[in-house]
């Protein structure tokens, strides 16, 4: 089936412009940037590109929240299509680490989540079925190890009525598959089948639906589909069975456990020849154990370490990831805001493997662990046909990748233009900032304002508010849900003014922000590069009055690109409006109920648990904590990831009491 992009809009002129520039840039290179500024339609232009490319695409972004964001974006513009959704599987996640400082060992903690775990086998599944017509969301844990496509596929089958095929023999093919026995249909989860008679029912890893299959003699007779009371749904000629897990291994395992225990015995000479008993004795107790629990189960914790063995990998050499699942040079990478998605990318690999070498080093691990790892950015590269950068502020990484072309998408269907900056002096700032604010309050706007440290923002919120302006600061100590709530009074106008740091950049949609107010602009640095700037003067840029502000004695580099930027924007934005006939319209969005502790209850109750476990007992305290776990499962399985990370540490200070 071919990509058909489904929409209550058309294309605008400038977003047919862009769409066909990427597309024909892609014929003459593999490397493309596409920069469109807030509010443009970059996600509905990817998703023509899409339609005009007609390859399976991947598109990775930085956090889980825009992840959620674009897959229900993406589902609904190809209805028809495979969008699938790939995040990290893990509802917490504790590496095992070693600190040789404090000799302080951590073993590996972990919490799989079943939904999220499942939807990474629908991935996988629906990338080796054949079709072309899949396109994939997904966090930066694309390219971490995801078990190896050739075995993943070797392990999926399809039966058709009238095969045969003996019962025992199915059976068998399901165990091979990770699938597990259960005694009772009401007891069956996913990855389950249960036997009756001539009926194999099996619930299915990669969709949880119940199939039955039976069987007359050594033939399939019927599959069929079953509701939810058990009762035939639909009656079908064949049916598709993919492994209950992303990692799978390969038959004939002997020789694997042989070359394990070699490498072991070398490593641990090599720890006696330098005096390094200790270490010795650790790792010789540890993989002789692994082993053990390896062959009688299967399975053992921190199996992953020993995957470079199972993939038949020599060191050194990657491991599988979701990139190996795709056809090879014959698909598209999206990178959606890029400036801040590649960086994460190139920093994972060298995050990972330090805590890998401690383990190493100090005997916890052998040196196979090193090879457990995610993807180095060179690597990432090498196995990519298509790459395209999205982003606002696209970084000179990308730029020069694509040898300097890019395609601007630069008007937005509404009209209106990129906020005007001014520049004005540092002395007097606040007197200045206090007559712009209730200027802008008097229009019924709201104000943004961005300091350079917390203090700062904490003194300014407190100064404006002793002048009965509704103010509150938001940095990095305020809590994940306070950020939310902080952000929906806003909007509401419950808050006039927010003095924030650098959190208030990609991702929010503020259409009521006519303001924003930088300041210390002239301060060269992280928080005053270009890349910061731009990104928060875009908060301004859904509003028809949109405005910003920079406090500076001197024209830094930063500012002057910024400027220069902004000035080439809404020279193009005016220009194309003028020759369009279009009058700039303001965005006017509805305010969705958000969580906050006014209006969930049940969040309060956990937050007020949070602040009063001291007065718990034990017994009580692992009540709570069931509780919570179940809500923080719960959250994460509805994609609502801020308030699953509030559970989950409400989780962990409760697990350091009981301890």
């Amino acid at each position: 089936m071919k990509f058909k992009v489904k929409s209550d809009f058309d294309t605008t002129l400038a977003q047919k412009e862009a769409i066909d520039d990427v597309v024909q840039n892609f014929t003459l290179q593999k490397n493309n940037t596409l920069l469109g500024v807030t509010g443009s339609g970059k996600t509905f232009a990817m998703s023509k590109i899409i339609e005009e490319v007609q390859k399976p695409t991947l598109i990775i972004t930085h956090n889980k929240t825009l992840v959620a964001q674009l897959y229900e974006e993406f589902t609904t513009f190809f209805p028809d299509n495979l969008v699938e959704y790939y995040v990290s599987h893990f509802d917490y996640f504790r590496p095992e680490s070693y600190l040789p400082a404090t000799d302080t060992y951590t073993a590996k903690d972990t919490q799989i989540n079943d939904e999220l775990d499942r939807l990474k086998v629908k991935t996988v599944s629906s990338l080796l079925s054949g079709r072309k017509d899949v396109i994939v969301i997904a966090s930066i844990s694309a390219i971490f190890g995801a078990g190896n496509p050739k075995f993943f596929h070797s392990k999926t089958f399809n039966v058709e009525v009238g095969q045969t095929i003996t019962r025992d023999n199915f059976l068998l093919k399901l165990v091979d598959g990770l699938y597990s026995r259960c005694m009772n249909l009401s007891e069956a989860l996913r990855g389950n089948f249960v036997v009756k008679e001539d009926n194999v029912f099996i619930k299915l890893s990669q969709t949880k639906e119940l199939y039955r299959v039976t069987f007359w003699g050594n033939e399939i007779e019927e599959i069929c589909l079953l509701n939810d009371e058990n009762k035939v749904e639909r009656i079908q000629n064949s049916l598709t069975i993919s492994p209950t897990s992303i990692f799978v291994t390969p038959r004939g395992t002997d020789d694997i456990f042989d070359r394990i225990e070699s490498d072991m015995k070398k490593e641990v000479k090599a720890f006696k020849e330098k005096g390094l008993k200790t270490e010795a004795n650790r790792l010789e107790k540890r993989t002789k154990y692994d082993i053990e629990m390896m062959k009688e189960m299967g399975w053992t914790q921190g199996i992953e370490n020993y995957s470079s063995y199972f993939d038949q990998r020599e060191p050194g050499e990657r491991s599988s990831c979701l990139l190996d699942y795709f056809p090879l040079d014959d698909y598209m990478i999206m990178l959606d805001e890029s400036h801040a998605t590649i960086p994460q990318i190139k920093g994972m690999h060298k995050g990972a493997t330090s805590t890998k070498r401690n383990l190493v080093e100090y005997g916890f691990r052998l040196k196979s662990a090193l090879n457990n790892r995610p993807l180095t950015y060179e690597e990432f590269d090498s196995i990519t046909d298509k790459i395209l950068y999205v982003s606002a502020t696209p970084s000179d990484f990308e730029l020069e990748k694509c040898g300097g072309v890019f395609t601007e998408l630069l008007v937005r269907p509404t009209g209106i233009l990129d906020p005007i900056i001014e520049i004005k002096p540092t002395k007097f700032c606040v007197d200045d900032l206090m007559d712009e604010i209730v200027s802008t309050i008097d229009k019924g706007m709201r104000i943004i304002v961005t300091t350079i440290s917390k203090k700062q923002a904490e003194d300014l919120a407190a100064y404006l508010s002793k002048f009965k302006i509704k103010s509150k600061y938001l940095h990095g100590d305020i809590e994940t849900l306070d950020r939310i709530e902080l952000l929906h009074d806003l909007r509401a106008g419950e808050i006039d003014v927010i003095v924030g740091i650098n959190l208030l950049r990609e991702g929010l949609d503020l259409p009521e922000v006519g303001l924003v107010a930088i300041m210390d602009a002239d301060k060269e640095g992280f928080l005053r590069n270009y890349t910061s700037m731009a990104q928060v003067i875009g908060r301004a840029a859904r509003n028809v009055s949109g405005r910003s502000i920079m406090y500076a004695d001197k024209i830094t580099d930063s500012i002057k690109k910024t400027i220069k930027q902004n000035k080439h924007n809404r020279n193009i934005q005016k220009k194309y409006n003028l020759e369009h006939n279009i009058i700039p319209k303001q965005i006017k969005k509805s305010l969705k109920k958000v969580i906050t502790r006014k209006n969930d209850i049940d969040l309060d109750n956990v937050i007020k648990i949070k602040f009063n476990l001291d007065d718990k007992s034990i017994e009580e305290l692992k009540d709570i904590h069931i509780e919570v776990k179940r809500k923080m499962k719960e959250c994460s399985k509805n994609m609502e990831f801020m308030e699953a990370a509030l559970y989950r540490d409400v989780m962990f200070e409760i697990e350091n009491k009981i301890k």
